[in-house]
C-alpha cells in the first residue's frame, strides 16, 4: 500500500486529465479489493472463533426416569407395555403380561388368559377394577390395587436435546418389575424437558458434552 501511495503523488501532480482518470480508476478497484479482503478476513475471523454459529450442541445427561402422575399419563393413552416374565406387582410373575393405558384414566391387564379392565387413578398409580370387580383369584391381589414406583423410563442419555423429534427406548416400571422397551418419539428442549406426544413427561439434565446410558 505505501509503494502505491509514492507511485501515485508525482503521478497525481504532473498527469493529464486522462491519466487522472485512469489513476481514480485505479484507487477505487485498489480499495475495492482490500474491502473485500477486509471482509474475508472477517468471516474466517468468525468461523474460527465459533462465532456466528448457534453454540455447542447439548446433550442428555442422563435417562429420563418420571413417575406416572394424572397430567403425564395422557403422554402414555393408546400404549401397550409388555412384561415376558410377568408383573410381579400384579401378582402374575412367571406369565406374560401385558398392561395398557386405554385412556388417561383406564387400563387394560391381560395374563394367563385373563383380562381385567379398570379405572386408573393416581398417589402412585392405583389401579381399581370394573370388569371384573375383583382379580382373579391366583393373582394374589386386591382392588384397588396401588403400585409403588409407577414410572416411565426414558432413554435419552446422549441424545441431541435440541427439540427435535427422536426416537428412543421408553419402558414401564411397576414396583420391582420393568417391561420391556417400546420404540417412542419423544422431543428434548435444551433446558432438558423431555415431551412425548405434546406433553412434558419430565426432565433431565442436559450438557455439551454427550452423556451415556442403557437406554430404557
Amino acid at each position: 500500500m505505501a509503494r502505491f501511495l509514492c507511485f501515485l503523488t508525482p503521478a497525481l501532480e504532473k498527469g493529464s486529465p486522462a491519466q487522472l482518470q485512469l489513476l481514480k480508476g485505479l484507487v477505487m478497484n485498489k480499495f475495492k479489493m482490500l474491502g473485500a479482503l477486509a471482509l474475508s478476513l472477517s468471516v474466517a475471523g468468525l468461523v474460527a472463533c465459533g462465532g456466528g454459529g448457534g453454540g455447542p450442541t447439548l446433550f442428555a445427561k442422563a435417562d429420563t426416569v418420571a413417575a406416572i402422575t394424572g397430567t403425564n399419563v395422557t403422554a402414555l393413552a393408546g400404549k401397550t407395555f409388555t412384561f415376558p416374565s410377568g408383573a410381579a406387582a400384579f401378582g402374575t410373575a412367571g406369565a406374560a403380561t401385558t398392561v395398557t393405558f386405554d385412556t388417561a384414566n383406564t387400563f387394560t391387564v391381560v395374563s394367563g388368559g385373563n383380562t381385567v379392565k379398570g379405572a386408573l387413578s393416581f398417589g402412585s398409580c392405583i389401579f381399581t377394577l370394573a370388569a371384573p370387580t375383583v382379580f382373579p383369584p391366583a393373582w394374589g391381589v386386591a382392588s384397588p390395587l396401588e403400585i409403588t414406583p409407577c414410572n416411565i423410563n426414558v432413554g435419552t442419555a446422549g441424545k441431541a436435546a435440541n427439540g427435535t423429534s427422536i426416537d428412543v427406548p421408553a419402558s414401564l416400571v411397576l414396583g420391582a418389575g420393568k417391561s420391556s422397551a417400546l420404540t417412542i418419539p419423544v422431543v428434548i428442549s435444551g433446558t432438558g424437558s423431555v415431551t412425548i406426544n405434546g406433553i412434558v413427561v419430565g426432565s433431565v439434565t442436559t450438557g455439551s458434552a454427550t452423556g451415556t446410558g442403557s437406554g430404557s
